[in-house]
């Protein structure tokens, strides 16, 4: 599955792309940073709702999500605003 909403600003083009890992409720989120690819945070799927754990100290668990791709488009966002401020849509 590859997210392919457009990030919330030009300077960084984060492209989201979502792998399995071995536990049947959490995806990798990988995206090409500045640095190189990177894993930029986990989602785990819960009875309420998907949570998106962007990998980043400063942000806590973001959620529930009814869907998955949201849960994936917060944690993209979360890992953009470390270049580039918060969203402007959030």
């Amino acid at each position: 599955m590859t997210d392919t909403m457009e990030p919330p600003t030009e300077a960084v083009a984060l492209n989201a792309v979502v792998t399995p890992t071995d536990d049947p409720n959490e995806l990798l989120v990988q995206a090409t940073l500045p640095a190189g690819e990177t894993t930029i945070g986990l989602i785990r799927i819960e009875e309420v709702g998907a949570f998106a754990y962007p990998q980043a100290p400063s942000f806590p668990r973001i959620g529930p999500f009814d869907a998955i791709e949201d849960a994936v488009a917060a944690c993209r966002d979360a890992i953009a605003s470390l270049f580039h401020g918060p969203s402007a849509t959030a």
